[in-house]
């Protein structure tokens, strides 16, 4: 009997978290680093206060805090673990679950994997502060509330009302909407689980339905004024919304957790005596063995696999670590890539001085981000991208944007500190070197940077800075992208006049992407005077050749093109004759196979790619 009563949950308990466990260390390493990275945990009184201006501000706090343990990433998911063990105890306890009923254990890790891991690009869009340890944190505590309301049942019925006022009073202020969650069910355990009379139920359901109402009301008239009306009730839960436009399909795992608390409520309770017949255990732990199968199914059906976005966050970590390497590897693996992987490319092969031979190596691509909402680039890795083409004034613009909508996050602030020293901005970059030092996992990335604090001699020998003082220019002022950053910059950037080597070839290369012929011969000459020992790289001079072809602005007879350059021309355009009557993508699949690393390719058969 003791290894079904007890053996038995322990046991499944124990094999799901292992199996959670290695699955997130697996496969969700790079996630989980980059969500430390959208985050901010200060260790100041400061810090603190600002959490608790709004209901549920304790559970940010915390959440918060535990976020920072996803920096590396086997103990983010050995938090995660260890909650959602410990939130099955509670829920266990709570509900006094038979074991026959032990799949249901795995309901809230089910809802809390689903929680963090279904998200995707909405990683970017959620304001609340410490989300990925919301629900776990926040059904812990109203669970608990739970178990000693289950205590008092048996006693005076006065006593949990007295407990459910506490409850609602001392929850709502520090974990918003689990609180009431927490009433809800203690009034569904009251007319389940308690002798007491009709009457006394009424009157307990009575001030449950008080204290839900009138809780929130009270402390959003006279302790927090910074929440709408219509959310007081759901503090506590990130909101899925944009505009007018709800998201219902991410609260799934809201609904599952308290759907799960209501079946345990309900379920029959243990007997000491176990005198139930064999045909009806064997039928409990069948159904309960098709609910855990159920619950597996559904968290693996709803976990965020998507290949394109996995992949720009861990190009963003190796933009980080200025591995060019590794950011091409990635983008040769891509089968749809999206603009910004796309963008990285062009970035790692400027960056290691191969773009002018490899540009049309990887195919374009103008995949969407895989996302319901609206996103526009420069909230994914836009930002890293203006910082690294020297357009650190933009940069900075958008980190603020970031901060005063979505909140501050390290990932901004480590941005901030870098658009600071290149400026020259020395006191600014101190006040960002200050902040990042009262965080655990990136003071002592800031402490490299202190001693440049002052020395621009040494911001030009600096791995990542040094390069982009090459780039920086008089175009780095405020003027409006529209949100829509890859054309403006390249036209921004196409525009530049500069007699810096490396700074020529950007112009050059912008000027080739925004396929503007006029751009590109004046990018083209500040190109070569720049550059004037040097061997024409293969890609610059398949576009001169073509556009001297196409007009005849420019006499390009006296320039030394190679003979393959010509051979790829001519046999391009002899293709194109025998292709007339072709669709587009016809003409895509004969061509690619011998054009489809030429300019000519690029320039008339690559279209319609979406930017955003």
């Amino acid at each position: 009997m003791f290894m079904k009563k007890l053996l038995y949950p322990l046991l499944l308990c124990v094999a799901a978290l292992v199996a959670a466990y290695v699955v997130m260390v697996s496969y969700e390493s790079y996630y989980m680093a980059h969500v430390e990275k959208l985050s901010l945990f200060l260790y100041t009184s400061q810090f603190l206060s600002q959490k608790l201006v709004v209901a549920g501000g304790m559970l940010s706090y915390v959440g918060a805090w535990l976020t920072q343990f996803l920096y590396v990433p086997w103990q983010g998911a050995l938090a995660v673990c260890v909650l959602c063990g410990l939130l099955m105890l509670v829920m266990q306890q709570a509900f006094r679950l038979s074991y026959l009923w032990a799949p249901l254990l795995l309901a809230p890790l089910a809802a809390v994997l689903m929680s963090d891991f279904m998200l995707g690009y909405w990683v970017y869009l959620i304001k609340m502060p410490g989300y990925f340890f919301g629900l776990s944190v926040g059904s812990i505590t109203g669970l608990l509330a739970v178990w000693v309301f289950r205590l008092l049942i048996g006693r005076h019925w006065w006593l949990r009302a007295v407990w459910m006022v506490l409850a609602g009073a001392v929850l709502y202020p520090l974990v918003g909407c689990y609180g009431l969650a927490a009433l809800v069910l203690m009034t569904a355990m009251e007319w389940r689980l308690s002798a007491a009379s009709i009457a006394q139920k009424a009157m307990l359901t009575t001030v449950a339905v008080v204290v839900v109402l009138a809780v929130p009301l009270v402390c959003y008239r006279y302790v927090y004024d910074q929440t709408p009306i219509e959310s007081i009730w759901w503090c506590g839960i990130p909101l899925f919304a944009q505009g007018d436009q709800t998201f219902g399909e991410y609260y799934l795992p809201y609904y599952l957790m308290l759907g799960a608390c209501l079946l345990a409520v309900f379920l029959p309770v243990p007997r000491k005596e176990q005198k139930k017949g064999k045909a009806l255990r064997w039928a409990t732990a069948g159904a309960g063995i098709v609910l855990g199968a159920a619950l597996v199914y559904v968290c693996n059906e709803h976990w965020y696999r998507d290949e394109n976005f996995h992949k720009e966050i861990q190009m963003e970590a190796a933009v980080e670590e200025c591995d060019w390497d590794e950011v091409l590897g990635l983008a040769a693996t891509a089968s749809n890539p999206t603009r910004q992987i796309v963008l990285y490319k062009y970035l790692a092969l400027f960056k290691s001085g191969r773009i002018g031979k490899e540009m049309y190596d990887l195919p374009d691509g103008g995949a969407l981000p895989d996302c319901p909402a609206v996103l526009h680039l420069v909230q994914l890795g836009g930002q890293h991208l203006y910082l690294q083409y020297g357009m650190q004034n933009f940069c900075y613009r958008w980190c603020v944007e970031d901060g005063v909508e979505f909140g501050w996050r390290a990932k901004n602030l480590r941005l901030m500190l870098r658009c600071a020293l290149l400026n020259h901005e020395w006191n600014l970059a101190q006040k960002f070197i200050d902040m990042l030092r009262q965080t655990r996992n990136h003071a002592q990335w800031a402490e490299e940077y202190q001693p440049l604090v002052g020395h621009p001699e040494l911001i030009a020998k600096h791995k990542e800075l040094g390069p982009i003082t090459h780039v920086k220019g008089s175009y780095s002022v405020l003027a409006s992208d529209q949100s829509l950053i890859e054309k403006f910059m390249l036209t921004v950037l196409s525009s530049h006049t500069t007699d810096d080597p490396i700074g020529a070839e950007l112009v050059l290369v912008s000027a080739i992407q925004l396929k503007d012929i006029q751009v590109f011969w004046r990018a083209f000459n500040q190109y070569a005077i720049t550059h004037p020992d040097e061997l024409m790289p293969r890609v610059y001079q398949e576009v001169a050749y073509l556009y001297g072809h196409l007009e005849n602005g420019v006499d390009i007879s006296r320039m030394p093109f190679e003979q393959s350059v010509k051979d790829d021309y001519e046999g391009f355009m002899a293709l194109g004759e025998k292709c007339k009557g072709m669709t587009e993508a016809q003409m895509r699949s004969v061509f690619y196979p011998k054009y489809g690393r030429t300019f000519y390719y690029n320039y008339f058969l690559v279209r319609g790619l979406r930017t955003y």
